[in-house]
């Protein structure tokens, strides 16, 4: 398996519903294999948001300690609803970014998560599309009014989503796997590393529901 990746940081605000957040953004261009942290305090300008993707499925535990902060949300069900979503903000009408964040559902309630870094798997050198996309959530980022605030005070815990698909056929979502973690930075250095993760869950494929604005593909994505 060879990797390609490029490293994103990234801000998300989710503060109404479901499928309804307002979002804030800032990317540094850092390498993967040393990088400072960004600033502590972002303030964001926007005024409008529109919801462009969304992945809803259910999730069985694999490999999960009962010790684990998702085992506790996931409660007696063991399963877990999860939501995967990717909006577009603007600025006076015109594009300005793009934020992707994890919603996580169990029997004992929800988290909420903004994406902090991701990474494309090829599996051969020099293919155009990626059999596989990782995400790296975490709770270090936070929102404070109008402010992404960096807090690292404990406990900082994570969820990591992989969305495999076939890049030398049809699109679409063939394999969905998370895991998560009590140890934010433990698994944040994983997930550049050699990948191990703990806490697994495997998505069941059945349960998928995949949305797409079909202005992703004309590039008229505008706020009505």
């Amino acid at each position: 398996m060879h990797l390609r990746y490029t490293k994103q940081f990234l801000s998300l605000a989710l503060i109404f519903g479901l499928m309804t957040p307002v979002i804030a953004q800032e990317t540094w261009n850092l390498s993967a294999e040393k990088t400072d942290e960004p600033p502590a305090q972002i303030r964001y300008d926007f005024d409008a948001v529109k919801v462009v993707y969304g992945l809803n499925f259910k999730a069985d535990p694999q490999n999960v300690s009962p010790d684990s902060w998702i085992s506790q949300l996931a409660g007696s069900e063991k399963k877990i609803d999860v939501l995967f979503g990717a909006v577009y903000f603007y600025k006076d009408g015109q594009h300005v970014g793009k934020e992707h964040f994890l919603k996580v559902t169990g029997a004992n309630g929800s988290r909420r998560f903004l994406e902090n870094s991701m990474k494309n798997i090829f599996k051969n050198p020099g293919d155009s599309a990626p059999e596989t996309i990782a995400q790296f959530f975490w709770s270090a980022k936070q929102l404070d009014g109008n402010t992404i605030v960096k807090n690292f005070d404990p406990p900082v815990v994570s969820s990591t989503l992989w969305r495999s698909q076939n890049p030398e056929g049809p699109g679409g979502v063939t394999q969905l796997k998370l895991a998560f973690s009590n140890d934010g930075k433990a698994a944040n250095e994983a997930f550049w590393g050699d990948g191990i993760q703990e806490n697994e869950y495997l998505g069941l494929m059945d349960t998928v529901n995949e949305w797409t604005d079909p202005c992703t593909s004309t590039g008229d994505c505008l706020v009505q």
